[in-house]
């Protein structure tokens, strides 16, 4: 434990706390019944950290208080019950959520509030999926993304929580948190049709950005691609017209991988992306047309590169043949090469 400064510490939660202050007893999460001490020590417990955490000189004291304050929650020998969790999720809510508006505590007091996954952390996960502080936005949709099983329970907050999601994606910029929104809105139980052509809408932003930074965009397009996955395996449907996006945009990214990947550009690691890549691409463009033609399961690391951008080529057409996707989609151009590139 790290020594304390003497004199009062004024901290953003409005809490006035000593630097000698002794820390709270750590509170026991398998209680099944709550009473007014027991909610008193869960709140001193948390502010202690809240505190902490305001008051820290670096990153490093966030992350210490981030684990202390998290030990209840992630401690399997003593698993937290669910009224523990109720009361310790308020109480994370509450105490941390004013960290939000400082960008010195921002980042650490959102991965805390992530990793609590109980519902009772919705209003502060929301209210960071608005932050200027892109990491912070990923960490408030994965944490939204963890709750949404729980808060399906309750219709009318569960749908909040879609609408705050599909709204954040529809804006969002950054790649790395499009992903992370994504993949928050594919563990929705029912995934709606919005939310899957909002999807779309990002990965077609990978497409047309692909050819800038081909390695940098294969790790979020493969994350984004699950996503999709996800949403259609439990039944979101897409529109004809945003299948044609979807399959156009996926074929892009194929396309634009395996010529990549067949000129040797990639790295070994971003060269073993490529092929998930490639993979996900076929098993989503399977999953839209429900067929079994795009599969590429055969595909691994050492696989002929020459044999790559031939096999893709069969698959998504180039621009001397049309391949098996024109012929369900006719409307869906061929994808092109890569302009000064292989």
């Amino acid at each position: 434990m790290r020594t304390w400064r003497l004199g009062l510490v004024a901290v953003v939660t409005g809490v006035m706390v000593g630097s000698l202050m002794a820390q709270p007893p750590l509170p026991d999460p398998s209680i099944s019944s709550l009473s007014d001490s027991d909610t008193s020590a869960i709140k001193a417990f948390v502010t202690y950290y809240a505190n902490a955490m305001a008051a820290a000189k670096g990153s490093s004291d966030m992350v210490q208080d981030r684990t202390a304050v998290l030990k209840p929650v992630h401690d399997t020998s003593h698993p937290a019950s669910a009224i523990f969790m109720d009361a310790y999720g308020n109480a994370i809510n509450q105490t941390f959520s004013p960290l939000l508006g400082h960008s010195a505590t921002a980042l650490n007091a959102i991965i805390t509030i992530a990793q609590v996954n109980d519902m009772s952390t919705q209003p502060a996960l929301e209210q960071a999926l608005t932050s200027t502080n892109a990491s912070v936005r990923y960490w408030a949709a994965k944490g939204l993304g963890n709750i949404l099983g729980q808060l399906s329970a309750l219709p009318p907050a569960y749908r909040q929580a879609i609408h705050r999601l599909e709204a954040a994606l529809a804006i969002e910029k950054d790649p790395v948190v499009k992903m992370g929104i994504a993949d928050a809105l594919s563990q929705a139980s029912a995934p709606t049709a919005k939310s899957a052509a909002l999807v779309v809408t990002a990965l077609g932003a990978f497409a047309s950005n692909y050819a800038l930074v081909p390695p940098n965009n294969l790790p979020v397009c493969v994350g984004t691609i699950h996503a999709l996955e996800a949403m259609l395996s439990k039944g979101a449907v897409l529109e004809p017209a945003v299948q044609e996006h979807a399959m156009q945009s996926l074929a892009r990214i194929m396309s634009f991988t395996a010529q990549y990947y067949q000129a040797g550009l990639l790295n070994r690691t971003q060269a073993l992306v490529a092929v998930d890549a490639l993979r996900a691409c076929g098993d989503a463009m399977d999953a839209i047309s429900h067929s079994q033609k795009f599969s590429l399961t055969t595909l691994d690391a050492q696989t002929d590169k020459s044999q790559v951008l031939l096999t893709v080529n069969g698959l998504t057409g180039d621009t001397q043949e049309k391949g098996l996707l024109q012929e369900l989609y006719p409307k869906v151009a061929a994808p092109v090469r890569i302009s000064g590139k292989p």
